[in-house]
């Protein structure tokens, strides 16, 4: 070589700080290879990989020979980004029929050609041709003419970068709420490197021997990694959640809870809303899932995490009834939002325990249910449901190990949200007897 500098200047670093990101990226994309498209995302990901690592080594060889070689390399990763990206986006958002199409297929033979353009170029001409080398600012940067079939393929590749862009935008943010950021950063993820390439491309910028695309992969796998990583979205369904809405599931009557294969819930018509209790927006990407628990005479007293009480606020009046039957006390903190449910469940819960001879302590925002051990409950009381289903249930659900039987004063919320409540009961040994 006739030059290598010594040094790595800053442009050199912020090339392989994008190769570094994105390499980071592709080895979390590898433990969700078994999620739609994810293989082709990888793909589009390693190619920017690539293409920042070879720049930011070509930047430092000012031997024209080497350079354009180490150029071949980039120009191959170039073609290798958008077209997978797009069979990506299609996978993820449900459209993977489409990538098996043959107009599909088709295009993918665009980068396929146009690697075998990249690599017979120096003997050929087709994609550019008078290379040279010259310092930009102490860098090599490459100078050289593009024949029209540079500008085509690089153009179609940047369209399906920006189709891709645009389904992911648009089948992550009717997720609502819930992954809005999210999908701002997806659809703003292509914008610098797309620029880049662009006043690249057509000379438009001040120094025309740079590509800038290197640098500003940066801000694009920062933004792909919020998006992907920190925030899980790998763990939603777009795919799932589209099919749904192809039913049209809230032109049905019934409750209907759509779920994934991983069991997360991603869609909800109106009816399950009304009987969760909840919206669609709150419960998607809620786990859903049969279980089953086994009587153990040996509960012990615990303290409920307070991070813990968004994810399970409707569960603590059926655990303080459990809670009641353990040795030692049930500590929960956090919990300010029962005291404006149906009813206020600290409260009703508290006043019909004591009913049925367990010590409650109460506050604000925290309650304390001291268990009297295995059938060490007494019961024997009606405890007032106050026309709340969950108080309701939880004090029959108590009933269940008491020494006496546990009334409440109304239980027809119960039929409401929890129909087969009853037989449920029933089925585990319970007799429940309506009294007029």
């Amino acid at each position: 070589m006739d030059h290598l500098a010594s040094a790595l200047p800053w442009l050199t670093l912020a090339a392989f700080a994008s190769g570094a990101g994105a390499l980071g990226l592709v080895s979390y994309l590898c433990r969700y290879r078994d999620q739609p498209g994810v293989d082709w995302f990888i793909l589009a990901i390693s190619s920017v990989a690539i293409f920042s690592i070879t720049y930011g080594v070509g930047l430092r060889v000012f031997d024209p020979v080497v350079r354009e070689a180490i150029g071949v390399v980039s120009w191959v990763a170039i073609v290798w980004m958008g077209i997978p990206f797009l069979a990506f986006a299609l996978a993820y958002t449900g459209r993977g029929r489409t990538i098996r199409s043959t107009p599909f297929r088709l295009l993918l033979g665009v980068p396929a050609l146009a690697t075998l353009l990249v690599v017979t170029n120096p003997v050929l001409g087709l994609l550019w041709s008078d290379f040279d080398v010259v310092s930009v600012f102490g860098h090599a940067g490459a100078e050289y003419a593009l024949e029209p079939l540079a500008y085509v393929i690089f153009i179609v590749g940047t369209l399906a970068a920006g189709l891709a862009t645009l389904l992911l935008f648009d089948t992550v943010f009717s997720y609502g709420p819930l992954y809005r950021r999210e999908a701002a950063a997806v659809a703003l993820s292509a914008v610098p490197p797309g620029v880049g390439g662009f006043v690249w491309l057509f000379g438009l910028g001040p120094v025309p021997q740079f590509n800038a695309m290197a640098v500003l992969f940066l801000p694009h796998v920062a933004l792909d990694a919020y998006a992907f990583v920190g925030n899980n979205m790998f763990d939603s369904r777009p795919a799932t959640r589209r099919a749904a809405e192809r039913t049209a599931i809230d032109d049905i009557d019934n409750p209907i809870v759509v779920l994934d294969e991983s069991g997360l819930v991603v869609r909800l018509n109106a009816a399950a809303e009304s009987l969760l209790e909840s919206d669609d927006v709150a419960t998607v990407g809620e786990p859903v899932a049969d279980l089953r628990a086994r009587f153990s005479p040996a509960l012990c007293g615990i303290e409920v995490p307070p991070g813990r009480a968004a994810s399970m606020i409707d569960e603590y009046p059926v655990l303080s009834a459990v809670a009641a039957f353990a040795e030692g006390s049930i500590v929960m903190r956090g919990v300010k939002e029962l005291r404006v449910k149906e009813s206020d469940r600290i409260a009703a819960m508290a006043s019909g325990l004591r009913a049925c001879g367990v010590e409650v302590e109460e506050g604000e925002d925290w309650w304390v249910v001291h268990g009297r051990g295995h059938g060490g409950v007494p019961g024997g009381a009606t405890c007032e449901s106050h026309l709340d289903h969950r108080v309701a249930m939880s004090f029959l659900v108590l009933g269940l190990g008491s020494e006496k039987a546990v009334a409440v004063d109304d239980g027809s919320p119960i039929a409401t949200s929890f129909p087969v409540f009853e037989p449920l009961m029933t089925a585990l040994g319970a007799r429940i007897r309506r009294e007029v």
